[in-house]
């Protein structure tokens, strides 16, 4: 099977990533990440990598994490403000318009992706002040199997719809996070989507807020 880069990013070793979930706190039911920061998507460009941190594939970089960003029931990600090679040391803002961040943890009961902490718009000092992180410089494999697109269990109550009816005020966004928090209060209760369920789904709908 043939493999290939789908990103390029710096993962962190494990001292580095204890470091991480010891000074940000996430509800216990949330999927762990803490693993790595993207930098593009993609393989690696060298030239670009040489000539913007002097680094190549497999060097050592640390990482000043100054800030958490959170998205209410969705995800938690800390703000990378500084990378640091052995002979540059380079604010991130010049890397990218968009923030550079380690998404900590997400909402996977819910139907969030870490991916989803680039959505996160405001940023806050950490609590611990800086922390220093450090990680290799690498690329994220895949295989083709990799992609095959998994089966998706249907829903048969369409919560969108409920959420629209129940609480029409709501739009973009707030419409968004109410479906995931309805789903997140369905997986607490153990109830599943199926028409059986549609009163239970209903109810939960209604005492959203």
């Amino acid at each position: 099977m043939k493999q290939y880069a789908s990103y390029t990013g710096v993962f962190l070793g494990r001292s580095s990533r204890g470091l991480l979930q010891r000074n940000v706190r996430c509800p216990q039911n949330w999927s762990s990440a803490a693993t790595h920061m993207m930098l593009s998507l993609g393989p690696a460009n060298p030239e670009e990598l040489d000539w913007t941190l002097g680094v190549a594939l497999g060097d050592s970089v640390e990482l000043i994490v100054d800030s958490i960003g959170t998205i209410a029931n969705a995800v938690v990600a800390v703000r990378v403000s500084q990378i640091r090679s052995k002979s540059k040391q380079l604010e991130t803002s010049a890397l990218s318009q968009e923030p550079l961040y380690i998404t900590v943890a997400h909402n996977a009961p819910a139907g969030f992706r870490s991916s989803y902490a680039k959505n996160i718009a405001h940023w806050r000092p950490l609590r611990s002040g800086n922390l220093v992180l450090r990680g290799v410089l690498g690329e994220h494999m895949l295989t083709t199997a990799s992609i095959v697109a998994p089966e998706v269990a249907t829903e048969e109550v369409k919560i969108g719809g409920l959420v629209c009816q129940q609480w029409p005020a709501l739009k973009g966004r707030d419409i968004g996070l109410a479906i995931a928090s309805v789903r997140q209060k369905m997986a607490d209760q153990g109830i599943k989507n199926n028409e059986q369920s549609r009163g239970k789904i209903a109810d939960i709908v209604t005492l959203l807020f």
